[in-house]
């Protein structure tokens, strides 16, 4: 019993003394069912949060709060915008970026962000980005119960749905030579695959950051991580779709985004808690939470990278620009051997000079290339006539792909009956020359839009389609050619994102209400289709003349006979299509209903959509009111009661020499919130802003002042305009209002319903035939509230 005693007074002792120099206790792990409470309360408690909406600042105000709560030192930002991504629709609108920061040993920082916007009133943002933000909140308690070296910066960034603004604004404000590393949540819905966003225009992450990524994500037993190649090089290029990370890297600082399958439905009324899939949470947690770790103490130096990124088996091979440019003018020297051997031999096995008799045979290969693009662009007609929609391939694309490209092989058999009698060149020279060329400019004006990443895809069409006019073997011939366009059709039609791009164009749609635009965006779709198409179809007329078979059974398929199984498969396309829903959920029609009074003082409802009104019912104030047509806009003029604009411009002229100084002011105030505002000054001859309260765009003759989402019920902007004298100065005035006078509802299948209202006016502020002496100051009021 004393033995036990005395152990027991031992291990008590022991004890004591452990505790005094006991470890932190070991951190609570990543949970996904808080960071989704979180998620709740930002895409539904709160809601659509557009940039400068006070649901936006109350989501800002929610995340600052949780992690003051966790210890964070919390900072307000203050960000205005001023340039943006959607014609600077949000100049002068007010935001803020909150930063939340838990002091490591170092001041060395490793910023993880997340982008708190939503894009408008109508979308909550559930996936795109309150998932990433909820991630992000979960990860500062998690690691804010844990010892670090380096500081770890949390950011809720606005307006990244406007251009980036918050990010841009951070960049340009927050000291950055602390900042080691950032690393970007933008979108975490579901299991599917996790895409790396990379590129800039002149840099990629640094190889290291990206590799770590990709092992970190195979650590966590995850193995569905990518990178769209396709989709990226040509996104990169055109500065399309990109996230917070991108000014970080552009400033040097090593940062990477991690963005979940864009197949979901963002940028749509759907991005809800509805369709959203909670395991995503916890993967990209638990990924940020690794490489946190993993760079605690420190990192390689390297700070960008170039090279293109190729993912094989999910291993990364990290592709040297040097190598693509060795690649490119390989190209460019096997296409110039080519052109060489076609030369010297272009005038063996063909009577020359009754080949020359052939006249116009580039001209020829136009008109059947016209026919081709003709024919294929008619098969998106009769899917409108089938599926009875403007978009039927909104909800389901990939049928849709399918079916016009049998309309591509029907054009093909088409055009070769409308051609029979035409005299064509036999020598393949001809029309390789004339591809060769075609392919090399293109490969210059890519090489100049975005460097060898771009001009790679032209280069390695020119490369197989030389290959194929030197093979010795048919079959080779075949099969080389058919690589040929293969890299541009994947990168231009079918990239890794496609189904993304069909519906975003789709949705683009609304745009053209008349049926002018309509055929001005066809005509300068098939322009494009034209111009990719152009020189590989010259390069099989080459190829096809150089072999010594009929390549590819042309001969047959030219008999009427060949029509037979081809037009089975139209039809019985056409019959599985109109199963197809054009509107299935997630993806739904949306019908966008704008109340309007106009300059004129004329007002009236327009119902808008990217598809087709047809089937859809709708009522104002209890009337019924016909859409039953095969349109996509229709204008209904009735009596509305819209006086909640209130505008006073008051101006002083003076006359300097050759100049008259206007000073303008304008109050406007509002009788309901608006949504936007904007005011317009133009005039007939070029003029200078001196001074302005507000900030503004200007070009030439025309400036303009813009404000975005609930600016407030009263807006003052002032300005001195400096123009010649005699000059002629017009204002007009736009103010949306996210609902109108008149109720209006619509019923449909898979619709959504938005409402706006609209009022414009526009004030004659100076006219040609006033004229003031320089000493002379007039004041004048031209509208005191109508």
């Amino acid at each position: 019993m004393k033995k036990i005693v005395g152990l027991l007074i031992l291990l008590l002792v022991i004890g004591g003394a452990l505790a005094g120099v006991s470890p932190a206790p070991a951190a609570d792990g990543f949970s996904r069912d808080k960071a989704l409470e979180h998620l709740k309360v930002l895409a539904e408690t709160i809601g659509p949060r557009p940039l400068g909406s006070p649901q936006e600042k109350a989501a800002l105000t929610y995340f600052a709060e949780k992690l003051a709560e966790f210890g964070c030192q919390v900072e307000w930002q203050p960000v205005t915008e001023e340039k943006g991504m959607l014609g600077s629709s949000a100049l002068n609108t007010n935001s803020f970026n909150v930063i939340g920061r838990i002091r490591g040993k170092t001041p060395r920082e490793i910023i993880v962000g997340a982008h708190i916007d939503s894009s408008t009133p109508e979308i909550p943002g559930a996936n795109d980005d309150g998932s990433g933000v909820a991630t992000i909140i979960e990860l500062a308690r998690v690691l804010a119960q844990e010892p670090h070296d380096s500081t770890l910066v949390f950011v809720a960034f606005c307006g990244e749905e406007s251009g980036l603004i918050g990010s841009k604004s951070f960049v340009e404000q927050y000291p950055l030579e602390n900042i080691a590393l950032m690393l970007q949540l933008d979108m975490v819905s579901d299991n599917s695959s996790l895409l790396l966003f990379i590129d800039t225009k002149k840099s990629q992450t640094p190889a290291w950051l990206v590799s770590a990524s990709i092992d970190a994500f195979h650590s966590l037993g995850c193995r569905n991580i990518d990178y769209p190649v396709f989709f990226q090089s040509l996104n990169n290029a055109i500065g399309g779709a990109t996230s917070d990370h991108a000014p970080f890297l552009e400033k040097g600082i090593p940062a990477i985004g991690f963005v979940t399958d864009i197949g979901f439905p963002i940028h749509t009324p759907n991005d809800t808690l509805e369709y959203f899939e909670p395991a995503g949470l916890e993967r990209s947690g638990r990924l940020i939470m690794e490489l946190m770790r993993k760079f605690d103490g420190g990192q390689p130096e390297e700070k960008a990278g170039h090279y293109m990124l190729l993912l094989i088996g999910e291993r990364p091979f990290f592709v040297p620009l040097i190598w693509l440019k060795i690649l490119i003018v390989l190209s460019l020297g096997i296409g110039l051997v080519a052109f060489i051997c076609l030369y010297k031999t272009r005038k063996l096995n063909v009577n020359w000079e009754e080949d020359k008799k052939a006249k116009k045979s580039w001209p020829k290969f136009l008109v059947i290339n016209l026919i081709i693009i003709g024919v294929m662009f008619c098969s998106l007609w009769l899917m409108q006539r089938v599926g009875g929609q403007r978009t039927p391939w909104y909800a389901h694309p990939d049928s849709y792909v399918l079916y016009a490209f049998l309309f591509f092989i029907l054009g093909i058999w088409l055009s070769l009956q409308l051609t029979r009698g035409w005299k064509l060149r036999r020598n393949s020279f001809f029309y390789f020359a004339r591809a060769s060329i075609y392919l090399t400019v293109l490969v210059g004006l890519a090489w100049l839009a975005s460097g060898p990443r771009l001009a790679l895809f032209p280069a390695v069409g020119l490369l197989f389609l030389s290959l194929a006019c030197l093979a010795p073997w048919a079959w080779l011939k075949g099969l080389l050619w058919v690589l040929a366009p293969f890299w541009i059709f994947r990168m231009l039609v079918l990239s890794e994102c496609d189904k993304f791009i069909f519906r975003t164009s789709a949705m683009a749609f609304a745009v053209f209400k008349t049926l002018t635009l309509t055929f001005i965006f066809w005509a300068v779709l098939g322009l494009l289709f034209l111009l990719w198409t152009m020189p590989f179809l010259l390069g099989f007329a080459a190829v096809y003349r150089s072999a010594r078979s009929d390549l590819w059974a042309m001969k047959p398929f030219r008999r009427l006979i060949a029509l037979i199984p081809i037009g089975i498969l139209v039809i019985g396309g056409a019959v599985y299509l109109r199963t197809v829903p054009a509107y299935d959920g997630p993806w739904d029609q949306e019908v966008t209903v704008t109340q309007k009074l106009d300059a004129e003082n004329k007002t009236a409802v327009e119902f808008s959509s990217f598809g087709y009104l047809k089937g859809i019912k709708a009522a104002i104030d209890g009337r019924e009111v016909i859409l039953d047509k095969r349109t996509s806009f229709k204008k209904i003029e009735m009596p509305l009661e819209m006086n909640w604009l209130k505008e006073r411009v008051t101006f002083q002229t003076e006359e300097k020499g050759a100049q008259t100084i206007a000073h303008l002011k304008v109050q406007l105030d509002f009788e309901k919130p608006p949504l936007t505002v904007s005011l317009r000054l133009k005039s007939d001859q070029p003029f200078s802003v001196d001074k302005a309260n507000v900030k503004y765009q200007h070009k030439k003759n025309r400036a303009t002042i813009r404000w975005a989402h609930d600016p407030g019920q009263s807006l003052i902007p002032e300005m001195n305009i400096r123009l010649p004298k005699g000059a002629k100065l017009d204002a007009e005035i736009a103010v949306t209002f996210l609902e109108g006078p008149a109720s209006v509802s619509c019923e449909g299948k898979n619709i959504f319903l938005i409402q706006r209202a609209e009022i414009k006016r526009k004030v004659e502020i100076l006219g040609r035939t006033q004229s003031f002496s320089s000493r002379e100051l007039f004041d004048k009021i031209c509208l005191v509230g109508r």
